[in-house]
C-alpha cells in the first residue's frame, strides 16, 4: 500500500487533506477522486494540471463522501478561470443568479462555505448596480432566508472584463479560533469578515462539490469556466502560507 504523503506547511500549522479532482491524483499525493456530472470535459496544455472545463449549467464534480470538517478551522484554494466561451453575457449573472461557486461542502440544505464569485454592490458612494467578486461566503447553520444572523462574505474586486480568460488562484480560509473569514487571490488583495460571538461553525457531512453549491436543498451557482484541482488543507491559512500553497498547487503550465 502507497505511503501516501501528506504536506505541511513550514510552521506545521496547515496540512493538506486532499487534492480533490476529476483524476486520482499522484502515488504521492493525498489523491481524491470526484465524479464528474453533466456538461464537463478535461483540459489540455497549456493549463493548469488536471482541470477540466465546466459549462455553467449542469458541470460539477463531487466526491464520495465529505472532505473536510467543516466545525474546525480549514483552508480550502483552487485555480479558476471564467471563460468567455461559457459566461452568458460578459460577467453579467442572470437575474436569479447570487453567485458562481467553485468550491463547496454540502449539506441536505445548503453549504457552510462557498468559494468563487459573487455579485455586491459597487464601491461607488452611494453604491451602483452589484457587480462580481472573488468571494469566500460563510453561512449559518439555519441559511433559510428567516435565518437570524448574516451570512459573512471575504471579498476581493470587483472583476472586470480583463479578468475573464485569466488564470487566478483562491484561497478561502475558515478560522474558528478567530471566527473570521478570509480570502486571498494573490496579485489582487485580501479580504476579512468578522463573525459574531454567537456564529455556529458547524459540520456539512456531504460531498465536496467542485462547480456548483447548494442552498433551500437545491444546486445552485453552476460555474461557467475551468477549475483545477481543488487543495483542502486541516488549518487556518495566512498570507505568509499563499506562497506555499501555490506550491502544493502548482498554477498554469
Amino acid at each position: 500500500m502507497t505511503d501516501i504523503h501528506r504536506p505541511q506547511s513550514p510552521d506545521g500549522t496547515l496540512q493538506l487533506i486532499a487534492l480533490v479532482s476529476a483524476a486520482s491524483g499522484q502515488a504521492d499525493q493525498p489523491g481524491r477522486l470526484a465524479m464528474a456530472s453533466g456538461g464537463v470535459q478535461p483540459l489540455v496544455a497549456p493549463s493548469v494540471s488536471g482541470a477540466v472545463q465546466l459549462d455553467g449549467s449542469t458541470g460539477y464534480l463531487e466526491t464520495d463522501g465529505p472532505v473536510l470538517a467543516t466545525t474546525a478551522s480549514f483552508t480550502v484554494a483552487a485555480w479558476v478561470r471564467l471563460d468567455r466561451e461559457r459566461l452568458r453575457d460578459g460577467l453579467s449573472m442572470l437575474p436569479d443568479e447570487w453567485a458562481w461557486t467553485a468550491a463547496s461542502q454540502d449539506s441536505p440544505t445548503h453549504s457552510p462555505f462557498y468559494l468563487g464569485v459573487r455579485k455586491f454592490p459597487g464601491p461607488n458612494d452611494p453604491p451602483g448596480p452589484r457587480e462580481p467578486f472573488w468571494n469566500l461566503t460563510l453561512s449559518p447553520v439555519d441559511g433559510s432566508v428567516t435565518g437570524t444572523l448574516e451570512w459573512r462574505h471575504a471579498h476581493v474586486g470587483p472583476i472586470g472584463p480583463e479578468m475573464i480568460d485569466r488564470w487566478l488562484l483562491l484561497v478561502g480560509v475558515c478560522d474558528v479560533p478567530q471566527r473570521q473569514a478570509r480570502l486571498y487571490v494573490p496579485g489582487l488583495g485580501e479580504s476579512l469578515s468578522q463573525a459574531p460571538e454567537e456564529w455556529p461553525f458547524w459540520q456539512a457531512d456531504g460531498p465536496l462539490q467542485v462547480g456548483r453549491a447548494r442552498w433551500l436543498g437545491n444546486p445552485v451557482d453552476f460555474w461557467p469556466g475551468s477549475i483545477g484541482p481543488v487543495g483542502c488543507f486541516s488549518g487556518a491559512a495566512t498570507a505568509s502560507d499563499v506562497a506555499w500553497i501555490t506550491s502544493v498547487l502548482p498554477g498554469p503550465a
